[in-house]
Formats: structure tokens, C-alpha cells, sequence
């Protein structure tokens, strides 16, 4: 019987990710676990808490794997480089597509975002609007012109977020994983040679 606390949290999340926040009951997670549901309330006040403690422990982990990389915390946090970024994406894109809890929660958002404003926002955080201003801001560092690296920034993205689908649908993830990464390098060398 499984009933730590990150138990909880990543069996709800994959329970969230295939029905749905609201299609899961509190009686659910626990039966999925083997656990009664008094000792649930041993680490979380209610559904809406389990669901919160999700979204804040994705908020820790996605800045300690920032964190393992030569990169800024923000976009206007400091200058990384291309060898640096690449090397961040690469992990990146494994990370979305190969952790447990990191591609339920992808997936759990993906339904999600469609629920509520809050939800959107943390969606267009994590997989929109977040992932590409942080690239463009790091471009515009590395190329020095705000409006080309955006653009770069959002093309960028793009193959990243293709990729999550591709892998994801793919009975061949290893052949899709190495063209995504494949694509990866080609783009970041598309920008070293734009620089020169």
C-alpha cells in the first residue's frame, strides 16, 4: 500500500490526467491506492488541496531542472548561451516526455485548460506563452533583436510542442525522440549561423 505523500499526488495526477479534475472523486484516489480515506487528511484537506499541492510541487520541480542548467531563471534574468540552450532543450523535451509526473501533469493541463481562467493561464504558462517569451528573451540576449528572436522564440517552441504530441501518439518514440532532437540541433545551429 502506497500512501506518502508523492504516492498521493502522482496518482491523482494520472487519475486527473485521464478523466479529468472533476470526474475524480477523493473515494477514487484513495481506492486506486489501497488507502482508506481518513489517511488522506494526514496530508491533504480535500480534493482542491491534492489538485494545488500538484500545481506547486510542478512549480518546484520545473525551476530545479532550470536550475541543473547554465540558464536564467527568468528571460530577463541574465544571458545563456546557444550551447547552453540546447543542451537545456534536449533535456527539456525528454523531461515532458519521459517523467511520470511531469507528462501527466502535461497531459492532466492539456484537459484542464479549457475548465477555467486559472487553468488557461497555468496552461499558456507551461506550454504557450511562458516556454516561448522565456526562449525569446534569451534569443533576443544571443541575436540582440527583440522582434527575430520572438520569432525565433515561437518557432522554436513550436517544434517543442510538436514533438510532445508526436511522441506522445508515436508506437516509435525512440525513432520520434531522435528527429525531435535531431531538429533541436539544426535549429539552434540555424541561430549560430544568423549571428554570424
Amino acid at each position: 500500500m502506497k500512501n506518502s505523500r508523492s504516492d498521493i499526488l502522482l496518482a491523482a495526477l494520472q487519475m486527473f490526467a485521464t478523466h479529468g479534475f472533476d470526474a475524480v472523486s477523493l473515494e477514487q484516489i484513495t481506492d486506486n491506492l489501497g488507502m482508506v480515506k481518513s489517511s488522506i487528511y494526514k496530508h491533504f484537506k480535500n480534493k482542491q488541496d491534492i489538485f494545488d499541492s500538484i500545481i506547486d510541487y510542478m512549480a518546484t520541480r520545473d525551476a530545479e531542472f532550470t536550475a541543473r542548467f547554465a540558464m536564467p531563471d527568468t528571460a530577463s534574468g541574465g544571458v545563456a548561451t546557444l550551447a547552453a540552450v540546447s543542451e537545456f532543450s534536449h533535456a527539456m523535451f525528454d523531461f515532458w516526455t519521459r517523467d511520470k509526473f511531469a507528462v501527466a501533469f502535461r497531459h492532466m493541463m492539456t484537459v484542464e485548460q479549457y475548465k477555467s481562467p486559472r487553468m488557461r493561464r497555468i496552461y499558456h504558462q507551461y506550454f504557450c506563452a511562458g516556454p516561448v517569451e522565456y526562449m525569446a528573451g534569451i534569443f533576443t540576449a544571443v541575436m540582440g533583436d527583440a522582434d527575430a528572436a520572438w520569432g525565433r522564440a515561437a518557432a522554436f517552441f513550436g517544434i517543442m510542442r510538436m514533438g510532445y504530441d508526436l511522441y506522445d501518439n508515436a508506437n516509435g518514440k525512440s525513432a520520434v525522440a531522435a528527429q525531435i532532437h535531431t531538429q533541436i540541433d539544426n535549429f539552434i545551429q540555424g541561430v549560430q549561423n544568423e549571428i554570424h
